[in-house]
């Protein structure tokens, strides 16, 4: 048996940020939100490249012992909507992916975020939101919590339910890195799975936030029952949600809507027994600068387009990013660009019309050569993202999907590393371009 490393295979995307950097846009001051916040705000959003986000919405379930929950699908297209809104949430109709009623099954959800959509599609930059109204059984420790899919079974909810902290650490883990504060945002709009349900300790959405990382917005902090209004028809936590948003054309700081949806809940509904709905933001010491993101910010990839190999697996697993050949094979192969072209690095936008073809091939063996993964008898493989500069330089090197073994993906990113600085960009290009990679180890077995 002997182990060799494969050639690094180029796997997704190329990305030509054009434009990328605008000027920082004034938000209105809502909710009490004084100026250092504006201006955490005002940076947060210009570091969103792109936005992406899942809603489930499940109103009734596979296992009659768990009670109903009228509203939830009606909250999820409510919330979908409000988001794909161009004047309010500006989120790319096809970056919303919803999953509702009989087809939010505990696989189509796992699947949808680990193998066939998020995980393939979010880059560490990205904003990425995660909406769930659906019903919730939380463990008879009360120390953990379960989603309920469709297909989820009361009696076994461990096997069947979502876990609540391990969907959000896998989320952060397959798309952002351990050193880097994510851009990932979890509402719950949930009710207990039935009426005789036990409620969380007050501090359990804190704590969940806290060991997954994850910024959590919550119709309640004791994770208790959302409240309903049936005047619209949706849950007070929702539509309070959507009228926060609307009313500032998505421009408000989500610090700003949490305050006042809990405002405006605390006004309609009053103490049921000895439960209170009390909305809650929860959101990780080292992550506090997504408490000014603003949900409704443009992002700031205003134009690109892709190249990759193999083309019939491009086009399968990432669609979105294919490229015609033809139109690459229009681009001039050679261009001798004026000094004002050359000298202006402060200008972002390339012509567009950049050769690539050579500069892939060689980024890859200069890469490759730098590359000594640890001796072993396992495959191992590793995602990376990073960007290229206009000089060469490679910044921003993150894992996306690691191999599960540090010192697999510490070589990864010590070979970009040293393969720093690579060749200048061809003429042409843009200020700088976002790499997606990945690379293999293969074990032949004899």
């Amino acid at each position: 048996m002997n182990s060799r490393p494969l050639s690094i295979l180029f796997v997704a995307c190329m990305a030509f940020c054009l434009n990328a950097v605008g000027p920082a846009r004034a938000l209105p001051v809502i909710g009490g939100l004084g100026g250092d916040a504006k201006a955490k705000a005002d940076s947060a959003a210009n570091q969103i490249r792109d936005k992406w986000a899942l809603v489930v919405g499940v109103g009734h379930f596979q296992d009659s012992s768990i009670g109903s929950m009228e509203v939830g699908v009606k909250n999820a297209l409510e919330f979908a909507r409000v988001l794909k809104n161009p004047d309010i949430g500006k989120f790319p109709t096809d970056h919303v992916a919803s999953l509702l009623g009989a087809r939010a099954t505990k696989s189509s959800i796992e699947n949808i975020i680990a193998k066939n959509w998020l995980a393939k599609k979010a880059l560490p930059s990205d904003l990425v939101l995660l909406y769930f109204s659906t019903k919730l059984i939380i463990d008879t420790d009360g120390k953990g919590v379960s989603l309920c899919a469709f297909d989820t079974l009361s009696s076994e909810p461990a096997l069947s339910g979502i876990d609540l902290e391990e969907l959000l650490t896998d989320v952060r883990r397959r798309i952002q890195t351990p050193n880097v504060a994510p851009n990932i945002v979890c509402v719950l709009d949930t009710a207990p799975a039935n009426s005789s349900e036990m409620q969380a300790t007050q501090s359990l959405v804190e704590e969940i936030s806290k060991k997954s990382g994850v910024t959590i917005f919550a119709a309640s902090r004791s994770l208790g029952s959302s409240l309903g209004t049936t005047a619209t028809h949706n849950s007070l936590f929702t539509y309070y949600i959507s009228e926060a948003l609307s009313n500032s054309a998505g421009q408000m700081p989500l610090s700003a809507v949490a305050k006042y949806v809990a405002a405006k809940i605390e006004e309609q509904t009053k103490p049921v027994g000895d439960y209170k709905q009390v909305a809650v933001l929860a959101c990780p010491d080292a992550n506090k600068q997504m408490t000014a993101c603003v949900l409704g910010v443009p992002t700031i990839l205003k134009k690109s387009f892709s190249m990759g190999h193999p083309m019939n697996h491009l086009m399968v697993d990432r669609p979105d990013l294919v490229v015609s050949r033809r139109l690459l094979a229009q681009a001039p192969t050679k261009k001798t660009p004026s000094k004002t072209e050359v000298d202006d690095d402060d200008d972002d936008a390339g012509s567009g019309h950049a050769d690539f073809s050579g500069y892939i091939t060689k980024m890859k063996q200069d890469i490759q050569s730098k590359w000594q993964p640890p001796k072993g008898f396992e495959d191992e493989q590793v995602t990376t993202v990073f960007t290229i500069k206009r000089d060469g330089t490679i910044v921003d090197p993150q894992i996306t999907q690691g191999s599960g073994k540090d010192a697999v993906d510490k070589s990864a990113l010590e070979a970009l590393q040293k393969a720093s600085p690579l060749a200048p960009l061809p003429a042409g290009a843009p200020k700088s371009v976002q790499m997606r990679y990945q690379f293999q180890w293969h074990v032949k077995r004899q």
